[in-house]
């Protein structure tokens, strides 16, 4: 039996991704996993009149490092009452990359 390998690359810093990985810290494989869609902060100066700055969803993929730092919103979850809830916050931009 062939075992097949995907190459993945961070499309910010350009770093080879291994899917595969046991680490706290997971990437982000948009582009071979999923289809899901990650927002991004968009200028785009070839609009004549109208808004230039918004937000898109584009399908990167990123390394853990990159993906820390893109992370800017905090989820929390706890116990409460015999359930599981969750609290969202933004994110510490002091906390370091481990």
């Amino acid at each position: 039996m062939k075992k097949i390998t995907e190459n993945y690359y961070c499309d910010m810093c350009g770093k080879e991704i291994d899917a595969h990985a046991d680490s706290p810290h997971m990437p982000i494989i948009c582009s071979g996993y999923s289809s899901n869609f990650i927002p991004v902060h968009m200028h785009n100066p070839t609009y004549d009149e109208g808004w230039q700055d918004g937000i898109l969803w584009e399908r990167i993929d990123l390394c853990p490092e990159c993906a820390d730092r893109a992370c800017a919103i905090h989820v929390e979850v706890y116990p409460e009452d015999g359930e599981w809830r969750s609290k969202l916050s933004w994110r510490d931009e002091r906390r370091e990359v481990h």
